[in-house]
């Protein structure tokens, strides 16, 4: 088992110990609040700076023009190492990272990349939020957007980064262990989402060691959420009555958990999700995990 697996467990068994979510208002001094967790190109420009902006495009593409303030923090760099080198880093790494850049829970977050499918972004906000931060956003449409509404130039110099300290502050109910996938595909109590592809899910494909998806999961492919020009090269997010019109199948109130193969393409229906008000975690560890171990339960065809 993953060492942040062991972790997160006992902090569920210390839960009621606990702060089970961080602060949603901090008090340290007067900011301007986010609009949602999916923030429109025309806000971000009246307000960049205001918020802490990151760029989750690889360096090499940051520094060939970026928004500016923009501070890059590649997606890849929150990954941890090893054969579950997708899935996030340790804790005191990922403290260590986000205190370095800058990263303060009293100052909203908005992340944005390139906008190819938005797995980058929707990613590092996803993470944000599994270690507390209370205000988090994705740039709708990415840096095509911004460029579309914006009248400034790209920026190639880094900002000045103001180094602190950044205390995580876990949150269980955003990240899903395998016991309580387990659970959910034995008792319910929780909705399972794949998001991978149709193919993936009927088990006619696969990134893992078995074909299928885990026993009990709906499918709802993770690009169900986006409207992708590729002619144009952009995409967003769909609005949230579409988003909405999507989920509509699924009972409300009921806590979803989503997966992909690592984590990746679950994290956009993450954050669709989250942007309906949903209560949604990720399972991390996703198909990978879950099809190398021969002994828990999967399903082939439509069937869930």
């Amino acid at each position: 088992m993953m060492w942040w697996l062991r972790i997160l467990l006992a902090c569920s068994v210390l839960a009621a110990c606990q702060r089970a979510e961080p602060p949603t208002s901090p008090t340290s001094e007067s900011r301007t609040a986010l609009p949602g967790v999916i923030v429109a190109p025309t806000w971000l420009e009246a307000n960049h700076e205001a918020v802490l902006i990151l760029d989750a495009r690889p360096l090499e593409t940051y520094q060939e023009g970026h928004i500016p303030g923009a501070i890059s923090l590649p997606v890849a760099d929150i990954d941890g190492e090893g054969k579950g080198r997708d899935n996030l880093a340790p804790i005191p790494t990922l403290e260590a990272l986000f205190g370095r850049l800058g990263v303060r829970m009293d100052r909203p977050v908005v992340v944005y990349d390139g906008a190819v499918d938005h797995r980058p972004a929707a990613r590092l906000f996803w993470a944000l939020e599994v270690h507390g931060h209370p205000e988090v956003g994705v740039l709708n449409g990415g840096l095509p957007a911004w460029q579309a509404a914006s009248p400034q130039p790209l920026q190639v110099a880094a900002p000045t980064l103001r180094p602190g300290t950044f205390t995580a502050i876990l949150q269980p109910k955003r990240l899903a262990t395998q016991m309580q996938v387990l659970r959910a595909s034995s008792t319910g109590g929780s909705l399972l989402l794949d998001a991978r592809s149709r193919p993936e899910y009927m088990g006619e494909a696969s990134g893992g060691d078995r074909m299928g998806h885990i026993e009990g999961a709906l499918h709802h492919d993770f690009a169900d959420n986006l409207m992708v020009d590729e002619t144009a090269g952009t995409c967003q997010v769909h609005p949230l009555e579409d988003l909405q019109a999507l989920y509509a199948s699924l009972p409300a109130g009921e806590p979803i958990i989503a997966y992909c193969n690592t984590g990746t393409h679950a994290s956009v229906s993450y954050l669709a999700l989250r942007a309906l008000g949903r209560d949604v975690s990720v399972y991390d560890g996703g198909w990978v995990e879950w099809s190398g171990n021969p002994r828990l339960p999967i399903q082939t065809g439509l069937t869930p």
